[in-house]
């Protein structure tokens, strides 16, 4: 079972934001969020290797960052978790897994 994310959403269209605004760039209206939480499903949708990192992450090197299409509308760039020898994918169904320095840790769903 896949962790979940914190988003705003808009009771008037709908849609899912990460961050918090008075206005939804989607309708426009005002004040119209309401705190929701979201599945941490979701699949590759771009992903690169990181092989140079600030000295915070650089024993983890390389790792993997990834942009995440979660099936909770919205969009995401998480830590991608285990093997970087394993070839990534667009499209590839991924899960969250945990949170590492407030940074999102996505594995892929096998």
């Amino acid at each position: 079972m896949s962790l979940k994310i914190k988003v705003h959403h808009c009771v008037i269209c709908e849609k899912n934001y990460l961050l918090a605004s008075a206005y939804c760039p989607q309708c426009r209206s005002e004040n119209s969020f309401i705190p929701m939480e979201v599945e941490g499903k979701g699949k590759i949708f771009s992903y690169t290797v990181v092989y140079v990192s600030e000295k915070k992450w650089e024993a983890d090197t390389p790792y993997s960052l990834a942009v995440i299409d979660l099936d909770g509308g919205v969009r995401v760039l998480g830590r991608m978790n285990g093997d970087n020898l394993h070839p990534l994918q667009i499209d590839m169904e991924v899960e969250l897994t945990e949170y590492k320095d407030q940074v999102p840790v996505f594995k892929r769903v096998d």
